[in-house]
């Protein structure tokens, strides 16, 4: 649905000339950030009185009061780790909602229950912002005097000495990432309530919460990683909220600032170092937040190349695209990321627009739309669309990875890790789809304080790779020994994979659309040489009659479970693949005779069992193997 009519559009375009004329505020930042947000709370307080508006204003005003209507934080309770809030079975998060009782996971004292104080507080401040907002836009005092009375609460909680023994020095929450990702609502909060509540209230806010936060984000900067980004945004903002030129100057350009950061971890192409979408997208997501209290600040300026960095971190993941909005799942993820990720591009639009952004933007109300709605001025950025006609053999250095795009098939092959921050043993890794079907799909990552993500998510097992003596790759930060791509398809090859071993992986597709996967293992003394596979296809193959003995391969993982025996001493093999409604003929061949196992791994987003296969050489000295897949029409 459209949000605006043609006079309302006039209407708001006059706002946006009038602010771009504004010091500060300059259009020469156009070509380089996009854009300059903006906050138009008289036009928003007329677009209120009108549908769609009306309504969706109406429903947040019901949803603040129904909140506000019990107390929903206490100085006493201790916000955790949102980690802790997870099924101890399969480490997948607890699902949290404004109406969950946090008194049911047990005392104040528990890990899950702290975790919950921190999903409540954080839904708190951002209640809180809300209270200020329709406060701006209706002049009601009630949602002025909670947020306010919010405000009080955590500058309380700031000033009091942690009782509890940790040594963390967080105050609100555990962490003082997370106190960096509510930065920009604590701060808005506080712009929003300047001229209603008394000065010197504000100064308070100001010198016994946002200012102190900010020195404690300073203070935890020692190297570059994406929690620091997130400490030089959160200090950034608390500083230019409060006038702290000093501290600003230092989250913006020094030792550790947000320049040196991103100078350092983002590559040439447009990759976060840390080789995860759902990182690259934090990321993201921190210097949006950035960018957008610097523009309501009259600091849009000084940031103007952080909005080349956001627009390159949005845009380079599309170079390793799955279709239908898929990528790569990559390193700790615990959601799955899409390209383009509309979520992010909808937020991002109001400084780095986008034709997927405002597209989204389009679709449904949000204080972002009612507050600073799309305009047609400047021009969005387009977004590069998936062509699955397009062949495409490319190394992507920033994601040290092989990508393949041929004939309906799209696979990523891994090929070097770039931090240990959030890093999983997936050298020599494949994802793998056809058309709209996965084929290998990595499972995202539980929660972080499961045993489960440290145990197999984060190792080789769980992902579909070579394995010598069972294991995957010994070094995890070593890089590959070289690369080919070409029309023949790509290749990386590993020395020294594992002690004396070396290991070549390469992907193809001919003409008849069958798909290759070509593993060669080169020893120095025998070894016991294999490829583990993970997918949610099934294979249709009666067990073998065998000794207990002979049914479990290597101990790959206590976590994968139900094995059995569906292959033995021959050199070839050929079975069918079930992928949902699209079959393959899944072929296998190898220098000397071969084991097929099958067994169950689990997964995750939703929670499953899913199919394990290992393929497993008879031991000996080096040796290649080869599996292939057509599809069935």
């Amino acid at each position: 649905m459209k949000l605006f009519t043609r006079w309302q559009y006039v209407l708001i375009v006059c706002g946006l000339a009038f602010s771009f004329s504004a010091p500060g505020s300059a259009s020469e930042l156009e070509e380089k950030a996009g854009r300059v947000a903006l906050e138009h709370f008289e036009a928003a307080t007329q677009l209120a009185t009108q549908p769609p508006w009306d309504a969706w204003v109406q429903q947040e005003a019901n949803a603040l009061r129904s909140w506000m209507a019990v107390p929903r934080d206490n100085p006493r309770w201790i916000a955790g780790w949102a980690h802790d809030l997870m099924d101890p079975r399969t480490g997948a998060f607890l699902a949290w909602t404004p109406g969950m009782d946090c008194q049911q996971f047990g005392t104040e004292t528990s890990r899950t229950f702290k975790a919950c104080i921190f999903m409540q507080r954080q839904h708190n401040i951002a209640m809180m912002l809300t209270a200020a907002r329709l406060y701006r836009l209706s002049g009601k005092v009630e949602f002025a005097e909670w947020a306010a009375t919010q405000l009080d609460l955590y500058q309380s909680i700031y000033m009091t000495p942690r009782t509890d023994g940790s040594t963390s020095s967080g105050k609100l929450f555990l962490q003082v990432l997370d106190e960096s990702t509510v930065a920009a609502s604590l701060a808005d909060t506080t712009r929003l309530l300047r001229g209603r509540v008394p000065a010197g209230r504000v100064d308070g806010w100001c010198g016994n919460l946002l200012l102190p936060m900010g020195r404690a984000m300073l203070g935890q900067q020692r190297e570059v990683h994406n929690v620091a980004v997130w400490y030089g945004v959160g200090a950034s903002i608390m500083a230019m909220e409060c006038g702290d030129a000093a501290m600003l100057d230092t989250a913006a350009a020094g030792t550790f600032g947000l320049s040196t950061l991103l100078k350092t971890g983002v590559s040439a192409d447009g990759f976060w170092f840390e080789l995860s979408p759902q990182y690259q997208s934090y990321v993201a997501s921190a210097l949006t937040d950035l960018l957008i209290s610097a523009s309501l600040r009259g600091e849009a300026k000084r940031f103007e190349e952080v909005g080349t960095y956001l627009q390159s971190l949005m845009v380079a993941p599309s170079v390793v695209a799955f279709g239908g909005g898929d990528g790569p799942i990559i390193n700790d993820m615990n959601r799955q990321v899409q390209i383009p990720d509309l979520a992010l591009a909808k937020r991002a639009r109001r400084v780095v627009p986008t034709d997927v952004g405002i597209a989204e933007s389009q679709k449904s109300p949000g204080w972002n739309e009612l507050l600073d709605p799309v305009t047609e001025l400047p021009a969005p950025l387009k977004y590069p669309v998936f062509d699955a006609a397009t062949d495409s053999y490319t190394w992507v250095a920033g994601l040290k990875s092989l990508y393949l795009k041929d004939d309906g098939w799209v696979a990523l092959l891994r090929a070097g890790q770039g931090a240990r921050f959030h890093a999983h043993q997936d050298a020599l890794s494949v994802e793998l789809k056809f058309g709209d079907t996965w084929v290998l799909r990595n499972s995202v990552s539980p929660a972080y304080g499961s045993e489960l993500h440290r145990t197999f998510y984060k190792l080789a097992a769980a992902h579909s790779v070579p394995l010598v003596d069972g294991q995957g790759g010994s070094n995890w930060f070593k890089p590959v020994s070289r690369t080919r791509t070409d029309d023949n398809g790509v290749s990386a090859e590993f020395e020294g994979y594992s002690k004396d071993v070396t290991v070549t992986r390469a992907l193809s597709v001919d003409g008849n659309r069958r798909f290759t996967d070509a593993v060669t293992f080169k020893t120095a003394v025998p070894k016991t040489t294999g490829v583990l596979y993970h997918s949610d296809c099934t294979l249709a193959a009666p067990a073998l009659a065998v000794p207990a003995e002979a049914v479990a391969p290597l101990a790959l993982s206590k976590h994968i479970s139900n094995w059995s025996l569906i292959h033995t001493d021959s050199e070839l093999k050929t079975l069918t693949l079930q992928c949902g409604q699209q079959q393959f003929m899944f072929a296998v061949s190898g220098s000397r005779p071969f084991r097929i196992w099958r067994g169950e791994s689990p997964a995750l987003a939703p929670a499953r069992q899913r199919t394990a296969l290992y393929i497993e050489l008879e031991p000996g000295n080096g040796g290649w193997l080869s599996s292939s897949l057509s599809p069935i029409y």
